[in-house]
C-alpha cells in the first residue's frame, strides 16, 4: 500500500480523534482556580451560607453572630486548594434563634457527606470524625486550620457545658472531613 492510500485511510479517524481533543466538553479546559467558599451543605442538607472572617488581635475568630450563616478563616484553604484545611466556624445557637445548623453537628457520625461550595466550584467531603476539645486551645491545634498538609474541611462550633460565669460553652465540638474528589464545577 503506498503512503498516500494509507494517509487517505486514516484521515478521517484523525479527523474525528482531533475534534474530540479539541471540542469534548471539559477535555483541555483549565480547572477554575481556587475559590473563597460561599456555602456549606450539612448532612442533613441544610445549606449554610459563609462569610470571611479574619483574627482579632487576640486570636480569636469572630464568627457571624447569626447562627445560622458560618465564618470562613480567610487564612485557610480555598474550594479548589490542593491541599490544607479549610476551616468553617458558626454559633451553635443565638439568644434570639435558638439553635442554629450547626447544632446538628453534635449527631453527626463519621461517613456524613458535606459539600463546600464557591461562586464557581464544588467539593464533596466526608466526615472522618467527632471530637470535642476545650475552648480556646484551638489555635494550639494548627493541624486543624492550617492551609498546608492533608485537604480537609474542619467544622467548628461551640459544645457543651453552658457556663455563664465562664463566658460561656467551656468545648468545641470540632468535625474533620476529608474529600471524596478533587473540586467541579457548579452545576447547581
Amino acid at each position: 500500500m503506498d503512503a498516500h492510500r494509507i494517509l487517505t485511510a486514516f484521515a478521517p479517524a484523525a479527523a474525528l480523534a482531533l475534534f474530540i481533543g479539541l471540542f469534548a466538553p471539559g477535555q483541555g479546559e483549565d480547572p477554575a482556580p481556587p475559590q473563597v467558599p460561599r456555602s456549606v451543605q450539612l448532612p442533613s442538607g441544610v445549606v449554610v451560607p459563609v462569610r470571611a472572617v479574619g483574627t482579632d488581635r487576640d486570636g480569636e475568630l469572630p464568627v457571624p453572630d447569626d447562627a445560622r450563616s458560618a465564618g470562613w478563616w480567610r487564612g485557610g484553604s480555598r474550594v479548589g486548594d490542593a491541599v490544607g484545611k479549610t476551616l468553617l466556624a458558626a454559633h451553635i445557637d443565638s439568644p434570639r434563634r435558638g439553635l442554629g445548623p450547626y447544632a446538628e453537628l453534635y449527631a453527626t457520625r463519621p461517613g456524613a457527606r458535606v459539600v463546600l461550595r464557591s461562586d464557581d466550584l464544588r467539593q464533596a467531603f466526608r466526615i472522618r470524625s467527632v471530637r470535642l476539645v476545650r475552648r480556646g486551645t484551638l489555635a494550639d491545634r494548627p493541624a486543624l486550620y492550617s492551609p498546608h498538609g492533608s485537604r480537609r474541611l474542619v467544622l467548628v462550633t461551640c459544645a457543651p457545658p453552658y457556663d455563664a460565669r465562664h463566658g460561656g460553652y467551656r468545648n468545641l465540638a470540632v468535625v474533620v472531613a476529608a474529600p471524596t474528589g478533587p473540586a467541579t464545577p457548579r452545576r447547581d
